[in-house]
Formats: C-alpha cells, structure tokens, sequence
C-alpha cells in the first residue's frame, strides 16, 4: 500500500510540474436527466414550482482514491414572474483533493408562443478546493516527496451559463459549466492556483430530449449529450416510463461505458432514482462499477399551464 501511494503522489507532482492540472469543477453523473439543473441551471426555467434534489455518486467502487461526488440543488420561481432563483451545492473528492463550490443561481424565462419557452441564466459562486499530502503518506514520511502533511486551501470563483429552449415533447439547451479555468502549478516548494478566462479552455455541453407519448400508461424518453473540452464526449441515452411510475433506461457513453437506470415515484411528488455504471475498458478489472442513487422533488401544479419532457 505504502509503494502504491507513492506511485500516486509521483504522479501528482509530475502533472504538477507539467502545469496540466485544470480545475474545471465539473463532476460526472449518469442521472442528469431526471434533474437537469443539477447540470444546467438555465434548467430552472422548466419547472414551475419549487423543484429540489439531492444525489450521491461512487465513481469506480473499490479503486483506491476514486471519485465521490455529492450534490444538491434547490430552485424555485418567484411567484407568478418569469424569473426563477436557485442554490446548489457541490463536493468531490478525488485522491488527495476535495472540492466544494456552492453557487447561486438566477433565470429568466421567454415565452416564444404558446407552448414553447427559452429560458436563459447565470450562475455565481465559489470553490473551495484542498489537497491533503498526508492522505498519501505514512507517518515514516520519504525525504524524497518533500510535501510532508500539509493541506493547501484555495478559492476559486465560479461563473456559469446556460440556455433551455424547451415545449411540450422537446428540449434541446446549451451551457459552459465554467467560465473560468484555474490552473495549478507546482514551483518546486509549494502549490500555486490561477485562475483566469481563456476561451480556449472553456468546455461546452449541449443536451437534447425529446418525449414519444405511446398511450396514456406508456412513453418512451430518447436524449443525448455532446460535451467539448479538451475531446470530445457523447453520450445516448433511452428510457421507458410506465404508468407514470416506474421506469428503465439506459446509456452508452463515448468514454466506453455502459449504464442501467432505474427510477421509481415514491408519493405524487417524490422519486428516487439509481444508476450503475459499467466500464468496458480494463478499468472494470479494478472496480465494481461506479454506483450512483437521486432523490428529487418536483411540487409542479398540473394547473400550472407547461411540461417540459424531463423524464420526471
């Protein structure tokens, strides 16, 4: 274990020393679509009342130092405008790193024609990013990896946007998850973090969905999401809602993964939903899948006039 660890922290400091670490805070889950402003805030502009979830991901289940992800996101309209606010709440840990952002967000929607909207928003916030040396070495510290026990703190600003175009069967929307790159560097004593807006960096998501209604007790749900960054990534996903209750689906991501998903309405307002990732690369070897449970919470008013097909 103690070889392992040290083959960990010297590949740190190597992507350290290369200047190539960028924190883009931007966590990977498998069930946006069930709650996509956990993803895309400008999301928010689809519901038309307090809507709210919460999420936990294990990322690669039984690999030392692999991803675990938590997120909450809460939202509401404001009364009867067309403006809509919300808070959300992000933390992963990776390794030796743990990040935390909490932002704000705010949205406004259009009304295009009579059953179709755009909505568009901005989302403000922090990232409060740590790496913690100690979690990699044993108390006989090795004077060769000279970064001892200490923790380095660091804030991080973060600026999202997003637009949602969305009617009765259909959406297709587009958002940058951070308008800012921050860029961590080693000097040879300690760990310095910049951060600035470099349009080369930037990493754009676009999403797409759309609902065929087949009777009143069956419907299937189709959607896909491009994501641009340094590559480029796709994923495919297809789900069959019954009775307006329970529902299965799954994905194929680009990154050569498989994923099965189950959703299940627990009350009128209320549905947990469970997503388990399988690798088809040699990582699979070394994990048991990636693992990832949702509870959402929707008090949307049928009365209320729109329903965008959010698989929910």
């Amino acid at each position: 274990m103690r070889i392992f660890k040290h083959i960990v922290l010297a590949l740190f400091l190597i992507g350290l020393t290369q200047l190539t670490i960028k924190a883009q805070n931007q966590v990977n889950i498998s069930q946006y679509m069930l709650y996509q402003p956990l993803l895309n805030l400008a999301a928010i502009g689809s519901y038309n009342d307090i809507s709210a979830a919460i999420l936990h991901r294990n990322q690669w289940t039984g690999f030392s130092g692999a991803p675990k992800s938590n997120m909450l996101s809460v939202n509401s309209p404001i009364g009867k405008t067309s403006l809509a606010v919300g808070l959300g709440f992000q933390q992963e840990k990776i390794g030796v790193s743990n990040s935390t952002a909490v932002f704000a967000n705010i949205v406004y929607r259009f009304q295009l024609d009579r059953d179709s909207y755009l909505s568009a928003g901005v989302s403000l916030g922090a990232d409060f990013f740590n790496l913690s040396y100690g979690q990699l070495l044993n108390s006989d510290l090795d004077p060769e990896l000279n970064f001892g026990t200490k923790t380095n703190n660091f804030m991080n600003p973060l600026t999202r946007l997003g637009i949602f175009y969305f009617k009765q069967n259909f959406y297709v929307t587009a958002y940058v998850p951070n308008l800012l790159t921050t860029k961590f560097s080693y000097d040879g004593s300690d760990v310095t973090a910049t951060t600035s807006f470099n349009t080369e960096n930037l990493h754009y998501y676009i999403q797409s969905g759309y609902r065929h209604v087949i009777s009143n007790d069956l419907e299937i749900n189709f959607s896909t999401l491009l994501k641009k960054s340094s590559t480029f990534q796709f994923d495919l996903n297809a789900q069959v809602i019954i009775n307006n209750f329970i529902g299965f689906g799954a994905s194929y991501r680009s990154s050569q993964e498989l994923v099965a998903l189950v959703n299940v309405k627990l009350i009128e307002k209320l549905k947990i939903g469970y997503a388990y990732d399988y690798q088809l690369t040699s990582l699979q070897k070394f994990s048991q899948g990636s693992h990832e449970i949702m509870l959402s919470f929707d008090l949307r008013s049928k009365a209320k006039g729109f329903k965008s097909p959010r698989y929910f």
